[in-house]
C-alpha cells in the first residue's frame, strides 16, 4: 500500500504538539504522586494542524487524501520541512467556507512520529 503525502505551503499552516508519556500514577497511603514509566514505552506525538486561506483546489485534494486514506498512514511535511508518518485522528476534519469558492480553513489532528 502507497502512503499518501500531505504538503502545506509556509504561509498557510499553525500548528500544535502534545506529548503524551504514557506514565502510570498513582498515590501511595500519604496521598504523595507515585509515577512510573518503562523506558521502553512510547511517547506519543500528537500535532494539531490549522491550515488557513487554502483554494478550493487545495481544500478538495486535502480532503480526498483524508477521505481515501482514513485510519492508514499518511505522510506529512510540516512548514519546517519535517516529514511525520502516522495516522490523521479527526473523523470529520472541520471545514470553515470564509469567502465562497475562494477561502477555506480546516483543522485535523494528528499522531505519529518524526522520520526526518
Amino acid at each position: 500500500m502507497q502512503i499518501q503525502a500531505i504538503t502545506i505551503p509556509n504561509a498557510q499552516l499553525q500548528d500544535t504538539t502534545t506529548y503524551q508519556s504514557n506514565a502510570i500514577i498513582r498515590e501511595n497511603r500519604g496521598l504523595a504522586p507515585i509515577s512510573y514509566k518503562d523506558a521502553e514505552w512510547p511517547v506519543n506525538i500528537i500535532r494539531k494542524f490549522s491550515i488557513q486561506t487554502m483554494t478550493l483546489a487545495e481544500r478538495t485534494a486535502l480532503l480526498n487524501v483524508l477521505i481515501a486514506d482514513a485510519a492508514n498512514e499518511v505522510t506529512i511535511v510540516d512548514h519546517d520541512g519535517y516529514t511525520w508518518v502516522g495516522i490523521v485522528t479527526t473523523p470529520i476534519p472541520e471545514l470553515v467556507t470564509m469567502c465562497d469558492d475562494c477561502s477555506y480553513d480546516v483543522e485535523f489532528e494528528f499522531l505519529g512520529r518524526r522520520i526526518s
